[in-house]
């Protein structure tokens, strides 16, 4: 049995600007009741999921809005653990961010929005794009609060939690332009393309 292996990177001394760099960059948040979303049939003819969901398949609900956190990309992360039980495969699917200094405005947001569930999209720092969560498995939210530990950090730690039937899917973009196009319908059809 032959094992493709993947040629290992070299010079990876520094994540900015190389092939391989850690953390999140981006991260947006939805409510997942505001968000309708046509996933891949999890069984596919191989026996795995097309990762990957067309931007035509996610559609935001007028009154949806998003949440964008400003990230330190090295203070927010995301794994993706497999696991399985009685029932087949899971994934329990992980954000973890950091906000360093503790204020108003964060512990506000985070008591009005602590009990909602969220679908997420992440950016990384090498530009791939992932959907984490789904409307039936959507992302719950909780926090820790440290003040005053050895790092002299006031802090919050945010953590999006999920256990899904997938993975997270890849995505285009995390742009609205790109996921939610607004175009008028083009009355200009022909079919000179057939001459």
């Amino acid at each position: 049995m032959f094992i493709k292996t993947l040629p290992v990177a070299t010079g990876l001394t520094v994540a900015e600007g190389e092939s391989n760099a850690a953390g999140i960059s981006r991260l947006r948040l939805i409510p997942s009741d505001l968000l309708t979303v046509d996933l891949p049939d999890p069984i596919h003819q191989f026996g795995l999921a097309d990762l990957f969901i067309d931007s035509r398949s996610i559609y935001l609900n007028d009154d949806a809005d998003f949440v964008d956190m400003e990230l330190i990309p090295d203070y927010a992360s995301y794994s993706e653990d497999p696991a399985s039980n009685d029932n087949g495969a899971l994934y329990n699917c992980n954000i973890q961010i950091v906000i360093p200094k503790d204020r108003r405005d964060v512990t506000a947001w985070i008591h009005r929005n602590r009990e909602k569930r969220w679908i997420a999209l992440i950016q990384d720092r090498n530009g791939n794009c992932r959907m984490v969560g789904t409307i039936d498995q959507p992302l719950s939210l909780s926090v820790k609060n440290t003040l005053g530990n050895k790092t002299g950090r006031n802090s919050r730690s945010l953590a999006l939690n999920a256990t899904s039937i997938m993975p997270a899917l890849y995505l285009d973009s995390v742009e609205s332009k790109d996921l939610f196009g607004t175009y008028e319908f083009d009355f200009s059809f022909s079919y000179d393309f057939n001459t």
